[in-house]
């Protein structure tokens, strides 16, 4: 396994887990974090079923 700025992937992976949930401001930015990406995935799927779904203008229109 290469080891990147002195780290193997079981420290690196403690880390990671040590900085998302250590303390309460690392959870509560991981929260911010999936939250923003699951409102963004919502509007984007809204958004593509609106656009498969949608009927073509009238001719008056």
């Amino acid at each position: 396994m290469p080891v990147i700025n002195g780290m193997t992937g079981v420290h690196e992976m403690e880390f990671w887990m040590n900085l998302m949930f250590g303390n309460s401001v690392g959870l509560m930015s991981m929260l911010v974090i999936i939250g923003t990406f699951l409102l963004i995935s919502s509007y984007a799927a809204y958004f593509i079923y609106k656009v498969m779904n949608a009927k073509p203008p009238k001719e008056g229109q």
